[in-house]
């Protein structure tokens, strides 16, 4: 006698064929004794292949018997043992020359994050068979398993984020239709093209958790945007609050005033650059004339309404300290502006340094001061007529 191997790779360790004595022999592969030739073998499955089942052609009736040790009493056995007959009082019949062991090949769970979340399971494992069958009571059938192997998995958002939806690759592309934060796949190939399945003839199974910030980032823009001087402060803390997780909201067209009033009641961090008006105003979208009537893109702080809990309102414009009306009608932790009205290009690279020390993980107030300090070391040329002012509390952007 002897056991094949068939589609991978094994060890196979045999015992001799012996006899025994006893009762209650069933049929082949029963945990009995009888006086007739048996088979004894384990097989050891190779990397990267998984037991499936064995089966071997019925000695009277030449038809396949099966017999998958994976849903017995002992799901991790790999041994074929069994008694070559059919019934207690079965002669002594010449037993199968051959059984045969067929191999399968694992496959694998991949995960992913988008965002800041993490995916957890208590069905995570290293591998997988994924043709994992049941056996007929008198072993002559197979039938899939088809919610074998089932891993349920949670998404679960680190402070500052939320759960957006699962994704799953299949055929090329990501699906994404999945918004519970539970997801339930089965690492099998028996799905018949089910996205919750492995499919046939694949290895690996990818899917990806989406976490979305629940920071959120205005960064707003007022002036001639012809002018290239005052354009260069346009989009400087846009990169910079994207790097810290913020989803920016970018307003720098026209009609700015009104998509700022409707914005400001989901974000927490307000930037603008551009032009001050004393009285605690700010200029507003694209001018063409800048010392023209401004009632039309001029934003007051009396002009807000409603109840915030900011961290950052930022103003880097002329006067923009002279009064804390942002800070109170957007009730922010802290507050950012200039006393005095400091020219463009001295305004542009305090922000720079500003936004740079803030990556490097100052808090906001000593970045502030510490970047006036360093322009004002680095561009002599300007006279310090002006301060920048900050009100509030020492606060860490991106920390929650």
């Amino acid at each position: 006698m002897n056991l094949s191997i068939e589609e991978g790779l094994a060890d196979v360790f045999m015992a001799g064929f012996g006899h025994n004595c006893g009762s209650g022999a069933k049929g082949y592969f029963m945990d009995s004794a009888a006086p007739f030739p048996r088979i004894d073998a384990v097989c050891e499955p190779l990397p990267p292949y998984f037991l499936n089942y064995f089966y071997w052609e019925d000695d009277i009736t030449q038809e396949p018997k099966f017999y998958a040790p994976w849903h017995t009493k002992r799901p991790e056995s790999k041994r074929l043992f069994g008694w070559c007959c059919h019934v207690t009082d079965c002669p002594v019949v010449t037993p199968p020359k051959t059984y045969y062991a067929r191999m399968v090949e694992e496959v694998y769970l991949n995960t992913e994050v988008e965002g800041q979340g993490v995916i957890t399971s208590p069905d995570f494992t290293y591998s997988w068979n994924p043709q994992l069958c049941y056996v007929s009571e008198d072993q002559t059938e197979l039938s899939p398993a088809v919610h074998s192997n089932e891993v349920v998995m949670a998404a679960l958002p680190c402070p500052g984020w939320a759960f957006s939806h699962w994704e799953i690759f299949q055929d090329g592309q990501w699906y994404g239709d999945f918004a519970d934060n539970t997801l339930t796949i089965f690492m099998n190939h028996w799905g018949e093209n089910n996205i919750l399945h492995i499919p046939e003839g694949r290895r690996v199974k990818y899917v990806k958790a989406v976490f979305e910030s629940l920071r959120k980032a205005i960064t707003a823009m007022g002036g001639e945007f012809s002018d290239a001087a005052t354009a260069a402060l346009c989009c400087i803390a846009d990169a910079p609050l994207e790097e810290l997780h913020y989803d920016v909201t970018h307003i720098h067209d026209t009609g700015a005033k009104e998509c700022i009033l409707e914005e400001l009641p989901n974000n927490s961090v307000f930037r603008f650059a551009g032009h001050g008006i004393a009285g605690g105003c700010i200029r507003v979208g694209d001018q063409s004339a800048i010392f023209g009537d401004p009632s039309e893109t001029a934003l007051c702080s009396s002009e807000i309404s409603g109840n915030y809990n900011y961290e950052l309102v930022l103003l880097n414009a002329c006067r923009s300290g002279e009064t804390t009306g942002f800070k109170s009608a957007l009730n922010a932790d802290c507050f950012i502006g200039w006393h005095g009205s400091p020219v463009v290009p001295f305004a542009v690279e305090w922000e720079k340094k500003f936004w740079k020390l803030v990556l490097a993980g100052e808090p906001v107030r000593a970045a502030a001061y510490e970047a006036q300090d360093d322009t004002i070391e680095e561009l002599p040329q300007y006279p310090a007529i002006w301060d920048i002012v900050v009100e509030g509390n020492i606060i860490k952007l991106g920390c929650m």
